[in-house]
């Protein structure tokens, strides 16, 4: 019948392709596969003929996705791969703490390991380490290394294997401290000795001592010390050499202190639960047999995969999850899209149901044809993601565990695949399913712009759009309290000076230096060296520097103050200084005087405290000239306080101000010392001449971390800041995504209601009047978008409470600020549209029907 009167008047826009598909889903034939390669060659040329609705969402898809896939490749790397051990789940941390001071979780004493290892049922084996600082002597100039000291226990305990040569033997660790030996790690091994396979069996000359090294680890042998060694500051890097543990008397001061971080193998069978009971029984027993170091002391178990992973678990968490909404609202975006180019298919897609093409039919062929470019985005999404993992990698903070790790692998490859398959269906779904309910004779019927038909696909774009700003206002809310809490964590006073000073570290060896006479009379030549340098102004040492968490804890006794003696005893900080410290760092002196050349050894013995000890224990009275001491006993002397400084931030700047009590350190010498070099000019510019004055006191020992101070302090914030700025990235782009999906959908419903602003405009309305109905229209979909985010942010601001510094996850000043951006915005790019409506020519727009 249409071959014998000619096609019907509506038919003639079609194209002979188009032509072709209906006729070929008219005839039964072709088998799935044929089908679906034909959607897709269909969906490809389609997809050509509106190249920038193809690219706008190609694009979207690509960042969204991306932003996906580097995440996912960080947790992945950091989360879901398992520890380069041999059952890695089997491997525990075994922990002591005492929460009445603040101890939890704190590293062990050596005689409470040796107990654990004798009463202990439920591990296989125990093995202990500590991480150390060594000076690498060769022919060029001294260099500085992390070393980490072992029990044999350990390596076995991982079963880790060497590459070249042994690992340590028990006996080993009995040696004398004349004879050691060594095992290099992979990096080392390839850095100092240019991955020489006949280094087994060669000396290496660690300051005054010579070891012999016996074995060099693996390349993917990567010790998870930087996040399992808390509170160690510059020796939290990875590994360079390990050495035997020695085993200290039972009964000295060193078997009762807590240096030792511990590692033991759960046998097989056991549970996490059953380990932890065990331990604290364990515990309990050791605070009868050694009440007067064990009282308060616990211990605890925790899996050695949470511990590498650290903190940064729940920041990874959360990152996800606002990938995951920024890839919404992107769906969300591109399903808008979708609607407006189905909207002008309406036609086309009646003509074929007329026809007799199925339902099933065409809706595969328009989810066909959403995938393809969800794919496509997926493979411009996957070569953003390798930029931004690299990016990660470089801008990462130093304490993001696993770092070396992260990389796009096959899992990476897999997830970008499955998400754009999965987005594509999503992104899809809406705008295929939208149309099916009308009849093809009202579609053919109602087809032109001004349609009453067009209502629900406008509906359904201002549902998504008022769901793009729901989400954003989510992301944007999260962001806007983090670089709060941000801003509010970097106007912290640390309680002192940073500008214009250097930092660096200098440690006496033993061998070299044994006796305390020769390690004061050593820094006090390098001090008077530094000092006598051109715009130098002041100097001076400290035995643990602020900002690293290195803070040698001992409990405070107060003399005539009984109640300092009962447990639990307060525990504060205490280090050595050397004269010029506190002016150098810029620390202010608010009662009595500093440290000064006249308290040497021998003198009577004296100590400066800070304001929190003074305001704690002699709260409005002056503690000039009371005594205290640290550690109760006989042996422990007496010092007279001289003098009271402002509080300072050793940990960090987010916790609370340390009870630090200072003694002179030519009193009671450290060997690790940190200075602070106070300059007339930049501090940088004097880092030579300072090299050159401590190698004319002894060339052998290698000066380390010289830092700008203010660098160092930005250092120390560097993780919440890398949070908020990235959390602030995704936001950002949430909030553009919103605005250009409120922006389409206003275009779009001022297009299809061209003609009736036409007759409203004949009639009498003028410009004002269509303005506010578009605006109107506009702020019901923002109104409802942001109510909806807003109450969203309330109920998970808790998520990020963590994270926040001084700053309420339900802070109102930014709730409110960020809602009257994102409105702003949003009303924006309703305006738009809504200025272009009201240049409507309505005799123009009447004409057009």
């Amino acid at each position: 019948m249409i071959g014998a009167r000619g096609p019907p008047r509506f038919f003639h826009p079609l194209n002979a392709s188009l032509s072709g598909m209906i006729a070929m889903n008219l005839h039964s034939g072709p088998a799935m596969l044929s089908n679906l390669l034909q959607d897709i060659r269909f969906g490809l040329r389609l997809l050509a003929k509106s190249p920038a609705l193809s690219v706008n969402a190609v694009a979207t898809l690509a960042l969204a996705i991306g932003a996906n896939t580097a995440v996912f490749s960080v947790v992945n790397s950091v989360l879901l791969r398992p520890l380069p051990f041999v059952e890695p789940h089997r491997l525990v941390m075994l922990w002591e703490n005492n929460p009445h001071n603040g101890m939890r979780p704190d590293r062990v004493a050596w005689r409470d390991m040796l107990s654990w290892r004798e009463q202990s049922s439920v591990f296989s084996n125990i093995g202990t380490f500590w991480m150390i600082n060594e000076v690498l002597l060769g022919e060029a100039e001294a260099q500085r290394i992390v070393g980490c000291r072992i029990t044999a226990s350990l390596f076995p305990l991982l079963g880790a294997q060497t590459r070249l040569g042994r690992l340590f033997l028990p006996e080993e660790e009995a040696l004398p401290i004349g004879r050691p030996v060594g095992i290099l790690s992979d990096g080392f091994w390839r850095r100092a000795f240019g991955a020489d396979s006949a280094v087994i069996g060669k000396p290496m000359r660690l300051g005054s001592r010579t070891l012999t090294i016996v074995g060099v680890m693996p390349p993917e042998f990567h010790f998870p010390s930087k996040a399992i060694s808390p509170g160690l500051g510059y020796l939290s890097g990875e590994a360079d050499l390990f050495e035997p543990l020695a085993v200290p008397p039972h009964h000295t001061l060193a078997a009762r202190m807590h240096t030792n971080l511990v590692i033991a193998r759960l046998k097989p069978g056991v549970g996490m639960a059953e380990a932890d009971t065990e331990m604290k029984l364990i515990a309990r027993r050791l605070e009868q047999q050694y009440p007067e170091s064990n009282t308060g002391w616990g211990a605890s178990v925790s899996p050695l995969s949470e511990q590498a992973v650290g903190e940064v678990r729940l920041a990874l968490g959360v990152f996800a999850a606002v990938v995951a909404f920024v890839l919404l609202i992107a769906c969300a975006n591109v399903a808008s899209l979708l609607l407006v180019r189905n909207s002008a298919r309406q036609k086309e897609l009646a003509i074929r149901r007329a026809m007799g093409a199925a339902n099933g039919r065409l809706l595969r062929q328009l989810l066909t044809e959403s995938v393809l470019l969800a794919l496509l985005g997926g493979l411009a999404g996957l070569l953003l993601a390798y930029g931004a993992v690299h990016a990660l990698v470089a801008i990462g903070p130093e304490g993001l565990p696993r770092l070396e790790e992260i990389r796009l692998d096959g899992r990476a490859l897999a997830f970008t695949l499955a998400l754009s398959l999965s987005t594509g269906l999503l992104c899809g779904l809406i705008p295929a399913v939208q149309p099916r309910g009308a009849a093809p004779y009202e579609v053919l019927k109602t087809e032109g712009r001004g349609a009453a038909g067009n209502r629900g696909r406008v509906r359904a774009q201002q549902i998504l759009v008022a769901a793009e700003i729901a989400l954003s206002m989510l992301l944007l809310a999260g962001a806007g309290l983090l670089m709060r809490s941000y801003l509010r964590l970097q106007s912290v006073d640390p309680g002192f000076r940073p500008e214009r000073v250097l930092t660096l570290q200098i440690t006496a060896p033993q061998g070299k230096y044994p006796q305390p006479i020769q390690i004061a009379d050593f820094f006090r030549g390098i001090t008077d060296r530094i000092a006598a340098l051109p715009g130098v102004k002041a100097v001076g040492g400290i035995s643990a520097p602020p900002l690293t968490a290195q803070t040698s804890a001992f409990t405070l006794v107060i003399e005539d103050r009984p109640d300092t003696l009962v447990k639990p005893q307060t525990v504060v900080g205490l280090y050595g200084v050397t004269p010029g410290y506190f002016a150098a760092m810029g620390i202010p002196l608010e009662r009595g005087r500093y440290i000064s050349d006249s308290d040497k050894r021998g003198g009577p013995l004296v100590a400066v405290i800070g304001r929190s000890i003074a305001d704690r224990f002699w709260p409005g009275q002056d503690p000039i000239g009371k005594r205290l001491k640290v550690e109760a006993g006989a042996d422990n002397p007496w010092m007279t306080v001289v003098g009271v400084v402002g509080n300072v931030r050793f940990k960090s700047l987010d916790s609370a101000p340390t009870l630090a009590v200072y003694h002179p350190h030519a009193q009671m010498t450290w060997r690790p010392m940190a200075f602070a070099v106070r300059t007339e000019g930049p501090p940088t510019s004097l880092i030579s001449a300072i090299r050159r004055a401590v190698a004319a006191i002894d060339r052998e020992q290698p000066v380390y971390n010289m830092t700008p101070l203010q660098t160092m302090l930005e250092g120390s914030i560097a993780t919440p800041r890398f949070h908020a700025l990235l959390i602030a990235c995704f936001a950002g782009l949430a909030l553009a995504l919103a605005v250009i999906g409120a922006y389409g959908v206003m275009s779009y419903s001022v297009g299809q209601r061209t003609q009736e602003i036409g007759i409203r405009m004949a009639l009498g309305a003028g410009r004002g009047d269509v303005l506010r109905m578009i605006l109107g229209q506009g702020l019901q979909i923002v109104l409802v978008g942001c109510a909806a985010g807003l109450v969203g942010a309330l109920v998970c601001g808790r998520v990020i409470a963590g994270f926040l510094f001084q700053t309420a996850p339900t802070d109102p000043v930014t709730l409110v600020g960020i809602s009257l951006i994102l409105a702003a915005s949003t009303l924006f790019a309703c305006y738009l549209p809504a200025r272009r409506a009201t240049r409507i020519d309505p005799m123009a727009a009447l004409r057009e029907n």
